[in-house]
């Protein structure tokens, strides 16, 4: 096999990559010779990527370092959880005050279609901020602490 037909898409850092593949066709006949008594085919066991990107049992509950940053991570997500309730209520009552308020200064001959053209006040819109986000937060922490226990990675989506 010629230098030519090998194609990397960095051929500068695979010179080594490049070397051993033509050491490979040239001296090693083409490949590596297995023992006969191999088997080439993977174990239905290895082929289940469930099994295959275990953390948790590989490496999870026998590291002390990642149970503390999983028993961490859980405790940001609620936090961040209950802080999403938490401005959604003063969001509600904020918006259920400015209507009281509306309700309370105008005259008794108003009609209904007047009080839906009330605007939120802006700490309402700021507590429905601070309600997206939390929840965000906690959804990515979620998100984020199942790498502890399932790791699926191909290196054909690695880009």
């Amino acid at each position: 096999m010629a230098r030519d037909s090998l194609y990397t898409q960095s051929p500068r850092q695979d010179k080594m990559t490049i070397a051993f593949r033509q050491w490979l066709s040239l001296r090693a006949g083409g490949g590596i010779h297995w023992d006969s008594g191999c088997n080439p085919h993977l174990s239905l066991e290895k082929l289940d990527k469930e099994k295959l990107f275990d953390v948790w049992t590989t490496h999870t509950q026998n590291c002390s370092y990642c149970q503390n940053a999983l028993k961490n991570i859980n405790r940001l997500t609620m936090l961040a959880y209950v802080a999403a309730v938490a401005c959604l209520c003063v969001g509600v009552i904020l918006d259920a005050r400015a209507v009281a308020m509306m309700v309370a200064l105008s005259s008794g001959g108003q009609t209904a279609t007047s009080l839906l053209t009330v605007i939120p006040p802006t700490g309402f819109w700021f507590a429905l901020g601070g309600t997206i986000l939390f929840a965000t937060v906690g959804y990515l922490l979620k998100k984020f602490s199942r790498l502890f226990y399932i790791y699926k990675f191909e290196h054909a989506h690695n880009n």
